[in-house]
């Protein structure tokens, strides 16, 4: 017996050990790809194979073999599963003598995004009308639907949507509830003519900046001590029927700062005010199109967006979509609130208690509805939410301070000059509230 089984057995255990360090570090390489790639804030599949194959090269994927034959890198934005698989040939020392000169080795790893118990959040979006300039709606837009997109990619996620100007549109679908006042539709005649001139006016003088939301706007308005008597021609009668399009004034002012005593109704005013709410939905494509057709409107008014972003969150009537928080808790989740502006606030509920009413901020200078805003973040974070701030292209000092203290910590307070510091603020929030782990 010369020993050559003993030899070659050897040989193969040499070579084998070198597979299984390789394999070892090899599935490192992948994991941590399919980690660094699966926490990344981009979602585009091009940027998360860069990220991805970035994480492999770091970890030295390539240097054990001899030649790299597959890297699959697969994002399922639907399931919330990133994969990345690798697969190769390393180069045998002593097997290569009795024939096998290669052995095929492979890594892959998977991970899935996800909270760890049920998230119900609710973004309070300012879609007021100074969201006009320079397209600033259209880059919430997009930070609002990569963030929806983040979150629930998991299940046991609901998400709702809370636009806010100074009023506040419900919708018309809950017209018979007995927690909305709705106005009486309202039937008028009036004269409709094709010109209607001044000629006999005086003391006149023409206004060439107007301001909307405290935004500045080129104008061309004529104003006249007196006006004279009007010249018209082509006149008729024109009948305008006016009700309700589902936009809530401010209630009393016992509850400026509160959604109790849903006894006590949110009045309907007869003018439109934006987009609609979304209630609480596990419905992504109805939260997607929701944020699709936000638009800029009206002027801004903080507390009414946190009033109806706490009663979503809240499983009380006006609305009940909501779970309790004890439920959510009990299962390890959370609640969340997404606070969004790009200005101070500008008009103000009467102070007075004039049902439903707002003014221009100069009725009160601005504190009392700054002293609402702060109010209403404390007792909405007194209730357990975890609230998060971000304000968008303002250097407003006093306005900072009050989203800052309004965050239920400073790091979830963030300030984004840009469009693009507004997309990482979103992406980063989006991070924050998914865990990531390994299920392959």
């Amino acid at each position: 017996d010369c020993g050559c089984s003993f030899v070659v057995g050897s040989r193969a255990a040499v070579d084998m050990a070198r597979v299984n360090s390789t394999q070892t570090l090899l599935q490192g390489a992948a994991d941590a790809a399919a980690l660094g790639g699966g926490a990344s804030p981009s979602t585009t599949d091009g940027q998360l194979e860069i990220i991805a194959s970035k994480y492999l090269d770091a970890n030295g994927a390539d240097k054990n073999f001899s030649d790299v034959t597959v890297r699959k890198i697969k994002n399922n934005k639907g399931t919330g599963v990133f994969s990345v698989e690798v697969t190769g040939t390393m180069k045998t020392s002593l097997m290569a003598l009795a024939g096998v000169p290669t052995i095929d080795v492979r890594a892959i790893s998977e991970v899935k995004r996800g909270s760890s118990g049920p998230l119900e959040m609710v973004l309070a979006l300012d879609t007021t009308y100074s969201m006009s300039e320079s397209d600033k709606i259209g880059t919430l837009r997009t930070a609002a639907t990569e963030l929806v997109n983040s979150v629930m990619a998991a299940g046991n996620v609901k998400v709702g949507i809370a636009p806010f100007a100074d009023y506040f549109k419900v919708g018309t679908k809950y017209k018979d509830e007995a927690w909305v006042n709705v106005p009486a539709t309202v039937t008028s005649d009036y004269e409709s003519c094709a010109s209607v001139t001044y000629p006999d006016r005086s003391g006149c003088s023409i206004q060439t900046t107007c301001h909307a939301d405290g935004v500045p706007y080129s104008c061309n308005y004529e104003n006249c001590t007196n006006w004279g008597t009007p010249v018209k021609t082509g006149c008729s009668m024109v009948t305008d029927v006016n009700s309700w399009d589902g936009c809530v004034g401010s209630r009393p002012s016992a509850y400026h700062d509160s959604i109790a005593d849903v006894a006590v109704p949110y009045p309907g005013v007869l003018w439109d005010c934006g987009s609609a709410l979304v209630e609480m939905t596990t419905d992504k494509q109805q939260v997607l199109d929701a944020i699709a057709g936000l638009y800029p409107s009206g002027n801004t008014n903080i507390p009414s967006g946190l009033i109806w972003a706490w009663n979503l969150l809240t499983p009380e009537a006006p609305l009940t979509e909501a779970a309790t928080m004890a439920s959510v808790k009990a299962k390890g989740g959370k609640k969340v609130m997404v606070l969004m502006t790009d200005g101070a606030n500008t008009v103000s509920p009467y102070p007075d208690g004039n049902y439903g009413g707002h003014s221009d901020t100069s009725y009160s200078d601005g504190t009392y509805t700054d002293n609402l805003t702060a109010s209403l973040c404390s007792k909405i974070k007194a209730e357990g939410t975890i609230v998060y701030t971000v304000l968008f292209d303002v250097t407003d000092a006093s306005i900072e301070t009050l989203l800052r203290n309004c965050a239920s910590d400073p790091a979830k307070s963030y300030v984004a000059n840009d469009a693009g510091e507004l997309l990482t603020a979103f992406a980063d929030i989006g991070a924050s509230l998914t865990k990531l782990r390994l299920t392959r």
